[in-house]
């Protein structure tokens, strides 16, 4: 047995070592932050970890990633936040089916305004199992698509993250979503996912900035090849959120996206459909919004050479109904984003730009909790990596939000420089 246990012991322990990952990092960021014409500083720090098992037919990851930050250094009334993160995901092949399953928790502290000119933490699992939206997965199915910038009805990116109230509130979230794919022929794919969202303040103090919000989605999608250069997606998403006791939404969508390569570096998307939306108040004073309103996207990716460096530009608009996470009343906004790279060696020069605006007009507000809002943001960073394991950042942050509401305080102007170090070590096999 002794003969036998100890090649059996070397085996497992070999195969254990290509298929078993840990990958640690820590990024700190220090940053002047102007807010009414009053300077301040802060500083934040995020080490992270990230367990990975591969085997031939599954994958296996969980991450982890607190946050510590210190607004106002040197003030008394300098506030400490604590946030955490903990993912974890699934996904496992059949012949010609993915299933995925995967979980995001957050518990912390957050202060909305000081924190829009911090670097927003991705925690998401990774891209091997969340699924984009448009009909798209993180399995690589057996077409080639770029990535579709539309997201599923009713979410939006970075527009509902900048509130005028500047106060550090508790908050807690889950989010879990499953996925199965299917392949049904070498040029057709389809999709079925769904999720849970249970999200907000876990004090009263805390839910009176962001109410608890709460419901499901699900999508059914089918992506299809209809050349070399051209896919078609059609996809359909239903989305209800329950925020706190008295609001209820509901939003369906369905569109028809087209993915086009007119060259190896320039790739187009399009969509349009329509969405039917509802929102409703139980409490005081009650009122009901109900809306048939279209939906659309169009996305731009190219890439190419400059200055003996690789310049990549990626720009999106969208026009898409969302459940005010704030309110949780329904809103009809723009979106926009224009994302700029460029690489040459070591050094990487970075430049974002997006926002969005509230395009219903202002007579629907009237007796809601809701506003007309717009919201604009902007950075421009350099970044020098010294290796695949230090580099430096530095760079400008600003954003502006804009409430129409009679009677509230305006919303400064934030802008910040910023100073950030990563360090990551990894992978290292077990």
């Amino acid at each position: 047995m002794a003969f036998v246990g100890g090649p059996a012991w070397a085996l497992i322990h070999c195969l254990l070592a290509q298929a078993v990952s840990v990958t640690a990092a820590e990024r700190t960021e220090v940053r002047s932050r102007v807010q009414a014409s009053e300077l301040e500083y802060d500083a934040d720090t995020r080490p992270s970890v990230r367990l990975l098992l591969t085997t031939p037919t599954s994958t296996y990851s969980l991450g982890y990633a607190p946050t510590f930050t210190i607004l106002s250094i040197g003030r008394e009334d300098s506030q400490p936040i604590v946030s955490q993160s903990l993912d974890g995901s699934v996904a496992a092949r059949w012949e010609r089916t993915t299933f995925s399953l995967s979980e995001n928790v957050t518990y912390g502290t957050y202060n909305f305004r000081a924190l829009s000119v911090a670097a927003q933490p991705s925690a998401s699992p990774p891209a091997t199992t969340t699924p984009p939206a448009g009909g798209q997965t993180g399995t690589t199915p057996p077409v080639t698509t770029p990535p579709v910038t539309t997201p599923p009805a009713g979410q939006t990116a970075t527009a509902q993250q900048v509130r005028v109230l500047d106060q550090v509130v508790r908050t807690a979230s889950s989010n879990t979503t499953a996925q199965i794919q299917h392949v049904f022929s070498p040029v057709t794919v389809g999709t079925v996912s769904g999720g849970y969202e249970y999200a907000g303040g876990i004090d009263a103090d805390s839910r009176a900035v962001l109410p608890l919000r709460r419901g499901p989605t699900a999508t059914l999608s089918v992506l299809h090849r209809v050349g070399r250069a051209d896919n078609l997606t059609t996809a359909a998403t239903g989305l209800y959120v329950d925020t706190g006791t008295t609001m209820h939404g509901a939003i369906f969508d369905a569109h028809q996206e087209w993915t086009h390569r007119w060259l190896t570096a320039l790739s187009t998307t399009l969509a349009a459909g329509v969405a039917v939306a509802r929102a409703e108040s139980n409490g005081f004073p009650r009122r009901l919004t109900e809306a048939v309103v279209p939906v659309g996207t169009a996305s731009v990716d190219y890439r190419f050479g400059y200055a003996g460096g690789k310049m990549r530009t990626l720009a999106a608009l969208q026009f898409l109904p969302v459940i005010d996470r704030f309110t949780g009343d329904f809103d009809q906004r723009v979106q926009w984003m224009l994302d700029v790279n460029w690489t040459r060696y070591h050094l990487s020069l970075i430049a974002n730009f997006s926002g969005a605006q509230s395009v219903l007009p202002e007579v629907v507000f009237t007796g809601a909790a809701t506003s007309p809002f717009n919201y604009y943001a902007g950075s421009f960073s350099a970044l020098y990596r010294f290796g695949t394991e230090l580099s430096l950042e530095t760079g400008l942050r600003g954003s502006w939000v804009r409430i129409r509401t009679v009677g509230a305080d305006p919303v400064p102007l934030l802008w910040s420089l910023f100073v950030a170090a990563t360090y990551t070590i990894g992978p290292a096999y077990l």
